[in-house]
């Protein structure tokens, strides 16, 4: 079998045609953070491996279909689509996955440092000990979808992480889902089994219908419809936009349509009823009583402070 090593991926894109078709993304936010975004179709049989130091790490399947295969402290695991792993870092331990010829992956592993978390005195490897362990192998894992891990996870694919601004995102990113995790890992385990009821198919169509919507925040949308184009009921669709989002499907669109609103604010010079009904809302008083409570000031106030700043600026 081939293999290929952690060492050999450089910061940024790593392609290696030999092996697979698509790419291998580095991205180190700090000494102690580095994210790894692998989208691999494969053209024959080979393995990723890394040195795990002491550091936590997280995987997460983001594939619809194919489960992820990865050997940690001597024990193989299987990572279904959507699912994700926590692996307890020890020093000297290796970390390899295993992918087979003519399959499509699409994951995201997340290495930190044990020393960039402490609390109150409590570190993370303290913390980390604490929790169950799935037999010896030091890998904590649950094969139920966790929409709202996966929901971040693909925010942090998002972000183009050059700049620094957007690494300080990213690693809030990181942090959350490395607390998500911890989480789902202390929970019961009848209460994360309740809570992740969604089968690989709805949470695509869930995908589907976010973007549908964030594509679209100028149209009028009826629950039912989304509903009949999903094919998902009224309680499964609420209850996805509940653990994707943490919201409802109504205030989804109210947010989408919003963050429209500011878009629009700063980069277009139309007054304020024409960016209310280009966003598919009707009430400029309604759209001025949700922006004032989600952002905390008026849309002409906001739109007065944008033209201050151009104007000093100019």
């Amino acid at each position: 079998m081939h293999t290929l090593t952690g060492c050999e991926i450089q910061e940024g894109h790593t392609v290696k045609n030999r092996f697979y078709e698509g790419t291998i993304d580095k991205c180190t936010l700090n000494n102690k953070v580095k994210i790894y975004e692998c989208r691999l179709h494969c053209k024959t049989e080979f393995s990723l491996s890394f040195d795990i130091g002491d550091e936590a790490c997280v995987c997460v399947n983001m594939e619809d279909k194919s489960s992820l295969s990865l050997i940690y402290f001597k024990g193989l695991n299987l990572v279904s689509p959507f699912s994700s792993v926590l692996l307890l870092g020890k020093k000297n331990l290796g970390l390899s996955f295993i992918f087979e010829p003519n399959k499509d992956y699409d994951f995201v592993l997340i290495k930190i440092a044990h020393s960039n978390f402490e609390f109150r005195g409590i570190h993370l490897s303290t913390l980390l000990d604490k929790l169950k362990v799935n037999g010896d192998n030091n890998c904590l894992k649950n094969n139920t979808p966790n929409l709202a891990l996966w929901g971040i996870t693909k925010n942090l694919i998002a972000l183009n992480k050059i700049e620094i601004e957007n690494k300080l995102i990213a690693s809030g990113y990181c942090n959350i889902i490395l607390g998500l995790k911890l989480k789902e890992q202390a929970a019961d385990e009848k209460e994360v089994m309740k809570s992740n009821v969604f089968r690989s198919y709805e949470i695509k169509q869930l995908e589907l219908i976010t973007k549908i919507i964030e594509e679209n925040p100028e149209r009028q949308f009826c629950i039912k419809d989304l509903c009949k184009q999903s094919g998902l009921s009224v309680a499964k669709l609420q209850r996805g936009f509940k653990d994707m989002h943490n919201c409802t499907v109504a205030i989804f669109i109210r947010n989408v349509r919003l963050e429209k609103a500011i878009e629009m604010l700063k980069t277009t010079n139309l007054n304020i009823s024409e960016i209310v009904y280009s966003v598919g809302l009707n009430s400029r008083s309604y759209f001025c009583r949700i922006f004032k409570k989600r952002f905390r000031c008026s849309p002409k106030h906001y739109q007065q402070m944008l033209r201050e700043n151009h104007l000093s600026a100019s």
